[in-house]
């Protein structure tokens, strides 16, 4: 499971789970190698859909301004080419939904549980 090593993770918000609970592409905004991070665990990004060079960047504005160009970038997109980014990304986007739905709960849970105990 994908899910069980919790020695380098870093910490995921609800923000990350909503929009894929949801069937939403997204753009993460973190820590650096969030998406990184994600993808280790076997969740999909949306590149190229979107610029995601941003998780690389050490320095926090830079990462910041990165994902603020993103965001302008689509906002600027029209109605239909939007779709049709989105209709490129539904293999993704459903996938990272299926691999939410069908992870250990309980599993990830204890080890967490045992990581903290062991610090």
């Amino acid at each position: 499971n994908n899910f069980t090593d919790f020695r380098d993770q870093l910490i995921f918000s609800e923000k990350i789970w909503k929009p894929i609970t949801n069937f939403q592409p997204f753009i993460y905004l973190d820590d650096i190698g969030a998406l990184k991070k994600l993808r280790e665990y076997g969740f999909k990004t949306f590149s190229p859909f979107i610029d995601e060079s941003y998780d690389d960047e050490k320095d926090t504005h830079k990462r910041f301004n990165h994902v603020l160009l993103e965001i302008r970038k689509l906002c600027k997109m029209d109605t239909e080419e939007i779709h049709k980014k989105f209709v490129s990304v539904l293999p993704k986007i459903k996938h990272n939904h299926e691999l939410l739905l069908n992870f250990d709960r309980k599993e990830l849970l204890l080890n967490k549980l045992m990581d903290i105990s062991n610090v």
